[in-house]
C-alpha cells in the first residue's frame, strides 16, 4: 500500500522514516538502554500506602517515563513536531515530579488543585453552558446538583484556609519552575516548543517544499526528522533527571549509573 493510502498509518510509513532511525541511530540506542534501565527502577519502587508523597511520585514518575516513549515512537515514525509537543507535556510533569520528590508540601497543594481546577470548571459551565450540557457529559450529573458541588468545594477550599487567586499564582508553570530550580530550562524549551504545541504561523513552513527563492512547490506529508536530534537527547536528559528524583525519595541509590549515562550523552552526543 503507498503511503498516499494510509499516511502514518500505513506500513510505509516506518519504511520511509528508516533515514531517520539510522541517521539517529546511536541516540535512539541510548535512549532504549536509558528506557531499560528505568523499567528496571520502577520495580524496585515500594510505595507506602500511607504516603501520599511517595504514590504521587511514583505516579508522576510513570507519567514522565510513558510519554518520553510516547516521543520516541513518533520520533522514529518521522512524527518528530507531535513528539515536541508531547516533551512539552513531559516538562510539566518533570517539575512537578522534582518538586514532589523534595517535599512533602508540595503534594498536599498539588492535590488541592484538584479541588480548585474542578471549582473553576464548573462555574465556567454554569456561566457559559447554562443546560449544563458539558457538564453531564463529563460528570453524568444532574443541573440540580451542579450548583451544590460549587458551594461544597468553596467551603472545603475555604476550610483548608486556600486563597484560589494567590495559589493560581504560585501554581504558574514559570513559579513552578522557579522552586524547582528548573527556571533556565523553561526559558530555553518552554518558549521554544511554544510554537510547535499553540501551531504557530511559523511551524506550518514544515508542511511545504519551497524552491531556491522559497515559492511554494508543494505540500509535505511525510516523515521527518529535523528535530529528532534534539528531541531525542531532551528524552534522555528528562528521563535520567527523573530517575535521580525518584531514586532520592526512595533511596535507590542509581546517581553511579545516571552519571554513567550522563557523561555518555555528553562524551558521544554533546547534548
Amino acid at each position: 500500500m503507498p503511503f498516499s493510502k494510509d499516511g502514518f498509518l500505513g506500513k510505509e510509513a516506518w519504511g520511509l522514516a528508516s533515514e531517520i532511525r539510522e541517521r539517529q541511530k546511536n541516540l535512539f540506542a541510548l535512549f532504549y538502554e536509558v528506557n531499560r534501565f528505568t523499567e528496571q527502577t520502577i520495580k524496585e519502587i515500594r510505595v507506602s500506602k500511607s504516603n501520599p508523597q511517595e504514590l504521587i511520585s511514583a505516579c508522576l514518575f510513570t507519567r514522565v517515563l510513558e510519554g518520553l516513549q510516547a516521543a520516541v515512537i513518533l520520533i522514529e515514525r518521522g512524527l518528530d513536531l507531535d513528539a515536541t509537543v508531547i516533551l512539552r507535556g513531559v516538562y510539566e510533569a518533570l517539575v512537578y515530579l522534582r518538586l514532589s520528590c523534595e517535599g512533602k508540601d508540595f503534594v498536599g497543594k498539588y492535590i488541592s488543585k484538584h479541588d480548585i481546577d474542578r471549582l473553576e470548571l464548573l462555574k465556567k459551565i454554569r456561566k457559559d453552558d447554562p443546560e449544563s450540557k458539558i457538564y453531564k457529559i463529563r460528570e453524568y450529573t444532574s443541573d440540580e446538583s451542579i450548583n451544590q458541588i460549587i458551594s461544597e468545594l468553596e467551603a472545603k477550599i475555604k476550610n483548608e484556609g486556600i486563597d484560589i487567586e494567590k495559589f493560581k499564582k504560585d501554581f504558574s508553570k514559570r513559579m513552578l519552575a522557579e522552586k524547582a530550580g528548573m527556571e533556565e530550562l523553561y526559558k530555553i524549551y518552554y518558549y521554544v516548543t511554544s510554537d510547535s504545541a499553540h501551531t504557530h504561523p511559523r511551524v506550518l513552513e514544515r508542511y511545504v517544499a519551497t524552491d531556491e527563492k522559497g515559492n511554494p512547490l508543494q505540500l509535505n506529508h511525510g516523515p521527518c526528522g529535523e528535530n529528532a536530534r534534539l528531541s531525542l537527547i531532551t528524552a534522555v536528559e528528562f528521563l535520567l533527571s527523573a530517575i535521580a528524583y525518584i531514586s532520592t525519595l526512595f533511596g535507590l541509590n542509581k546517581d553511579t549509573k545516571i552519571k554513567d549515562f550522563h557523561e555518555e550523552l555528553v562524551n558521544k552526543h554533546g547534548r
